[in-house]
């Protein structure tokens, strides 16, 4: 898989929020890994109110920020369902 991702010049290719838009797996993953150690945080402490921010990195055009922000919402929406907390 990682030599499918291989680029003569990686200058020019996939970085930012385009390898998001690509592999949109990898934004998931590490939307999982903010809220998901934000809720463990609140678990441990419970009068700890965390905030994460999370960039969206190299925004060339509002459909990419349109495109990766609607995953991060959905999948932050989705581990606060089943955790039950909201962070």
């Amino acid at each position: 898989r990682i030599d499918s991702m291989h680029e003569e010049n990686p200058m020019l290719g996939l970085r930012g929020c385009r390898l998001g838009i690509v592999k949109p797996e990898f934004t998931r993953m590490q939307v999982e890994a903010i809220i998901s150690a934000a809720a463990d945080f609140m678990e441990q402490s419970p009068e700890a109110k965390p905030h994460p921010r999370i960039m969206i990195p190299l925004i060339g055009s509002i459909s990419e920020y349109k495109n990766q922000a609607l995953i991060i919402k959905s999948e932050a929406e989705r581990i606060r369902s089943e955790r039950g907390i909201d962070v």
